[in-house]
């Protein structure tokens, strides 16, 4: 459901030119993804908004149960 889904999108800061921020669904505010993320195009950011889409996708999966 896209409704769940984090949204993002590129905003202009005034270190290098452009920074990536993120929002959830259950949160009115937009936050800073990552701690470090100004980028001096449009397209480093689209490229870094992919980087955090599939590390998301990749964090918390099970890979094996032990029982």
């Amino acid at each position: 459901m896209s409704f769940f889904k984090r949204k993002y999108r590129i905003v202009t800061d005034s270190y290098a030119g452009y920074e990536v921020q993120h929002k959830y669904w259950w949160c009115p505010f937009w936050i800073q993804t990552d701690y470090t993320n100004t980028h001096g195009s449009i397209h480093e950011a689209e490229r870094f908004i992919e980087l955090i889409k599939k590390r998301n996708n990749q964090r918390n999966k099970v890979i094996k149960y032990i029982e």
